[in-house]
């Protein structure tokens, strides 16, 4: 068995809202096409997908936050309804919009039956810690549902950031890092002890940097030091990634804490899956951890 762990779905009824009340179209019309999707999971012997869409746009437009992340929800929800037994659906919340963030993770989780939160890392600019949205992340705690954050475009890069699209290959792992930093700092997840945090791309620099972040210890409100917490998230090798950094991240990290993504339908095209499973497939892990890689920690997380 193989599990998806960082994979996206974006129905066409939510481009559909998006291009109506935003105004805002993807490169492509939409980006689920079933049958594409479930051939693609036959070809890399994929037997569950998690599902999950970075909506920067609810983000960008808070007064169409919540009817967007509505028509979202409802429409990844359908997808999961259909194939119950390929897919697993996380929500999106209309942060900026705090009772009805509420709302809506509660119609997601008991309604929509959906099985964990998709944020960003960051909200129009604002990390995760702020404190207009610690009353959503602690009633997700108290739901004790997983979280899976992935990084989006910020605003305030610095204009030399953007030259060759670097801002998206380099600054966005780059937030990622930032997020966890600043949750971990401010003392944010002392008070969210019941939450699974997903973490895409590897986690960006965070393996290669963790000895030096933990010196924000000296600075941090948390109880315990960087290194601590960074070791207890979970970090999915959607990419691309390589075999070395898949290895840097067992060793510092711990294999127990790898999950497999492809980051479908994104890429480069036709390589998608390919990739997903050269970066695993090279490195040198026995194939027990292989397997811990591709099934064993994600069905501990989802109880499959």
């Amino acid at each position: 068995m193989r599990i998806d762990c960082h994979a996206h779905a974006a129905p066409a009824e939510y481009t559909a809202a998006l291009a109506e009340k935003a105004g805002a179209k993807f490169r492509r019309q939409s980006l689920w096409n079933e049958k594409e999707r479930l051939e693609s999971m036959d070809q890399g012997q994929i037997d569950w997908q998690v599902l999950t869409f970075p909506a920067q746009r609810l983000y960008d437009r808070p007064e169409l936050s919540v009817t967007l992340a509505r028509v979202l929800n409802d429409g990844i929800a359908a997808i999961c309804r259909k194939h119950p037994d390929r897919f697993i659906g996380f929500c999106t919340l209309p942060l900026q919009r705090g009772t009805e963030a509420l709302a809506e993770l509660e119609r997601a989780v008991h309604e929509l039956e959906l099985r964990g939160v998709t944020v960003l890392s960051n909200v129009a600019g604002r990390t995760l810690d702020e404190p207009e949205f610690q009353e959503t992340f602690a009633k997700i705690d108290e739901m004790k549902l997983p979280v899976f954050i992935h990084p989006a475009e910020r605003n305030d890069f610095p204009a030399a950031w953007r030259s060759f699209e670097l801002d998206h290959y380099i600054g966005w792992p780059v937030d990622t890092a930032f997020c966890l930093g600043k949750m971990i700092c401010s003392g944010m997840l002392d008070h969210c002890q019941n939450i699974t945090w997903l973490v895409s791309h590897m986690g960006g620099p965070i393996h290669t940097l963790l000895a030096r972040i933990d010196r924000a210890r000296r600075q941090s409100a948390a109880q315990k030091s960087p290194a601590e917490y960074l070791k207890s998230f979970y970090y999915d090798t959607a990419g691309p990634s390589h075999p070395g950094a898949v290895m840097g991240a067992v060793y510092t990290v711990g294999i127990d804490h790898i999950l497999f993504g492809t980051d479908l339908p994104f890429g480069e095209d036709g390589d998608y899956v390919e990739r997903a499973l050269e970066c695993i497939e090279g490195a040198d892990l026995s194939p027990e951890q292989k397997d811990m890689i591709y099934r064993g920690n994600a069905a501990k997380i989802f109880q499959l």
